[in-house]
């Protein structure tokens, strides 16, 4: 079943039990941010490296899961510092 990120919001917006979801996979993520998984994979790994919050990524038996807010927060840091160069 393919759902679109349009209706995935519209679906957590009227079903209480989805308000709460705090991570989500590599293709969730990369359509609530409109990028693509190649800039992902290379930003997964900017997090595990230089990212100083803890758990952003996290890796249960293989799966790759990514705190949607701790991801938002990932991409104000790497905004800051990119205009402190």
């Amino acid at each position: 079943m393919s759902l679109n990120i349009s209706e995935m919001l519209e679906k957590i917006a009227t079903d209480p039990d989805m308000e709460d979801i705090i991570y989500a996979n590599k293709s969730v993520i990369c359509k609530k941010f409109s990028m693509k998984l190649p800039t992902l994979d290379k930003w997964i790994k900017e997090i595990h490296n230089d990212f100083p919050v803890k758990h952003t990524v996290i890796n249960p038996g293989g799966l790759c899961l990514i705190n949607i807010k701790k991801f938002e927060e990932f991409l104000i840091w790497k905004s800051d510092k990119k205009f402190r160069k």
